[in-house]
């Protein structure tokens, strides 16, 4: 995915599609370099079976109002497009100079998009000079991270962040952003930032890394971030929030602010333990990963300082593709991680004797790796730890004054 310090990103809360973000669709196309090619993205709404009336709106909304002819680009199944159907929208987003997206499901688009050729096709028009305007479900998916608004709201699920495409990390921002900041339409039950309420939002924003900016846009307000400026600038009938680290900056109509205010911040980065991701020390290669499993799988018995050396490795492995959005790395050192405690677990199980005295030493390891990682807010990686143990066998539970373990007797 290319780096961008070029083109613009127009985040809206809602009313992409309404008269109140007119003038706003005006100005974005106006910061575009050269002619305006304008297509609309259907993948967000690709599971809805009104997608096709979707795309007919923003058409006649871009004709009507804006006075602009708009294409459709069709992509709504990764899964079931062919290589001339995904060829053809890839080539219709490299052509455009102002690529459009709203309504339907952060997660579905996130699922679809990560992985392909479009998505690397949505970055290039970035950085090229052209504008993307996301709002809404497709506004969410540009971030580190992302609510699965269905998932948590309607379903049910736990509450959670799943991973972002991270375009805007590309531009050099630690950022998540978050539509729908002041939304009233549960009428008798709080509905604010994103459908999640007070509560539940508390207990994601818990879980963010240390660091991490949200952005948060009021519905019919838009922030528009002018990368080679280094400029945002707020239009719209709300404001729009920026929060880190617990504080809050507000922003109203008309008012800009400067684009470092999203920036990563060496000074918030959260503090790693040095076993964990020293400084001095890259992290290891998948050749290095493997040459100390197979040791691990040849050796006799498996030594607790061995076993501690590789999940440290797989732990910076994890950490660097995390940073540098390389998810393919990143899910093949999570089912590594996995993998290895399945094989500790059971060999020590097999093993004589006291079967926890003998297993206890690696288990309280990996607890104290996973307490490490909870202090530093690294959710997803105590998860990892956690789950893995898990399916070896091992029960954790978690109490006010720390963590305990039992075997799981059924």
């Amino acid at each position: 995915m290319p780096h961008s310090t070029h083109g613009t990103v127009v985040l809206m809360g809602s009313g992409e599609m309404a008269p109140s973000m007119v003038e706003v669709h005006k100005y974005a196309m106006s910061l575009v370099e050269g002619p305006v090619r304008a297509v609309f993205a259907d993948t967000p709404a690709g599971f809805q079976l009104n997608a096709a009336l979707l795309g007919e709106k923003a058409q006649t909304y871009f004709q009507e109002r804006l006075n602009t002819e708009l294409e459709v680009v069709t992509f709504r199944d990764a899964g079931e497009a062919t290589r001339e159907e995904m060829q053809h929208a890839v080539d219709m987003l490299r052509k455009a100079t102002y690529i459009f997206a709203g309504p339907g499901s952060p997660t579905y688009a996130i699922r679809n998009w990560r992985h392909t050729p479009v998505l690397d096709a949505i970055s290039e028009t970035l950085a090229d000079g052209g504008c993307l305007t996301f709002a809404s479900a497709a506004s969410l998916t540009l971030g580190r991270l992302t609510i699965p608004v269905y998932e948590i709201y309607k379903v049910g699920s736990p509450i959670h962040w799943v991973e972002g495409l991270d375009i805007l990390g590309h531009t050099g921002l630690d950022v998540t952003v978050v539509p729908h900041w002041n939304n009233t339409s549960g009428g008798d039950h709080d509905t604010r930032f994103c459908f999640m309420g007070e509560p539940r939002w508390q207990v994601l924003e818990a879980q963010l890394p240390l660091g991490t900016a949200v952005l948060g846009m009021d519905e019919h307000t838009a922030c528009i971030l002018r990368l080679h400026d280094i400029l945002c600038e707020v239009r719209g009938v709300g404001e729009v929030v920026v929060r880190r680290d617990g504080e809050t900056q507000t922003f109203a109509n008309g008012d800009s602010f400067s684009l470092d205010l999203l920036r990563a911040r060496e000074d918030s980065a959260p503090t790693r333990p040095e076993s964990t991701q020293p400084e001095s020390q890259p992290a290891p290669t998948w050749q290095v990963i493997q040459a100390k499993h197979e040791a691990l799988l040849k050796a006799d018995r498996m030594g607790a300082e061995p076993v501690k050396d590789y999940v440290f490795d797989l732990m910076r492995l994890m950490s660097t593709a995390r940073e540098r959005g390389d998810w393919q790395n990143m899910r093949q050192a999570e089912e590594a991680l996995r993998g290895v405690l399945v094989n500790v677990v059971g060999e020590m199980d097999a093993g004589p004797g006291d079967v926890d005295g003998v297993i206890e030493p690696y288990v309280s390891l990996l607890l104290d790796l996973r307490n490490s990682l909870r202090e530093e807010k690294q959710w997803a990686q105590a998860d990892q730890i956690r789950d893995g143990l898990q399916d070896a066998g091992i029960i954790i539970e978690d109490h006010a004054e720390g963590s305990s373990w039992r075997r799981n007797s059924e």
